[in-house]
């Protein structure tokens, strides 16, 4: 894959990301509005993987009710939000092993 190709997904993703964390959503809620499978949305979010044009449109469209000119066209902010699922979860504290006797 040439380097334009992995940018350009890379953009996706991060496009994708910044929406739902600014409507505050997870993952699943997204694939859930846009009706497609959440681990499809979420290998999308994550990896990159393509994806036909058509997800995208549902993805926009009713998900996040953008058309899919302005979802390649809007300006990423400098300072990204953070996501609303996973905030916090680094400050859980690890469980002590017991040993079994």
């Amino acid at each position: 894959m040439a380097n334009t190709e992995k940018r350009d997904l890379k953009n996706i993703c991060t496009r994708l990301w910044y929406l739902r964390c600014k409507k505050g959503i997870s993952r699943r809620e997204v694939a859930r509005l846009a009706n497609i499978d959440h681990t499809r949305y979420g290998a999308l979010e994550r990896e990159g993987i393509s994806c036909q044009i058509r997800t995208l449109i549902l993805i926009s469209n009713k998900a996040y009710n953008i058309s899919l000119e302005k979802f390649f066209t809007f300006k990423l902010p400098k300072k990204m939000p953070e996501d609303p699922i996973t905030q916090g979860t680094h400050k859980r504290k690890k469980r002590k092993k017991v040993k079994a006797r």
